[in-house]
């Protein structure tokens, strides 16, 4: 005769068992950092892009390599060999992008917390994008951390990425902050 006990394990494992096939589909996601906010998303690959929106996408390969030499990211399964990424859709093509010292500029809207930091948490030294200003081609977008987090390592330091290196808009399911 199975206990409760032994049917809530039961149900737990069924549970973690589909969360980790859903998240090998790039269907979900659960996020610890605070580039957006903590909790689990709903993917939905391929998906339209708006800006204002999370979206989950990999890093550009090049800073991909920065990114897990020095553990700002963990491995996983992107080209660049690093996990996938949650941040907001800042910019879609067609915005008039401004990326500078004093921050990251998106249809002449500074965007809040986007000035690159000059050194890590650690005193490494970072390298932000070079000062330019530019219109977005219709298959590129600009990801960034969310406005109250300072720290992401997001596009002040890789710049915009092609539409086709995001996976999917991602919608919060359960927020825990």
């Amino acid at each position: 005769m199975i206990r409760c006990a032994e049917y809530l394990l039961i149900g737990l494992a069924l549970l973690l068992g589909t969360l980790f096939c859903l998240a090998e589909l790039d269907r979900f996601a659960c996020n610890v950092s605070p580039s957006v906010p903590r909790g689990c998303y709903w993917v939905e690959p391929g998906g339209s892009l708006q800006a204002g929106q999370i979206a989950m996408a990999c890093p550009p390969e090049r800073e991909s390599a920065v990114a897990l030499r020095r553990g700002y990211l963990g491995p996983g399964r992107c080209p660049g060999g690093t996990k996938r990424v949650l941040k907001v859709v800042a910019a879609v093509g067609g915005d008039q992008v401004e990326f500078a010292r004093g921050g990251v500029t998106i249809n002449g809207d500074t965007w809040p917390c986007s000035q690159p930091w000059k050194h890590d948490s650690v005193g490494r030294p970072m390298t932000g994008v070079a000062s330019s200003t530019r219109a977005l081609g219709h298959d590129e977008v600009v990801l960034l951390s969310r406005a109250a987090y300072c720290q992401g390592f997001d596009a002040r330091y890789w710049g915009a990425v092609a539409r086709a290196s995001v996976i999917g808009p991602a919608e919060p399911l359960w927020i825990w902050e």
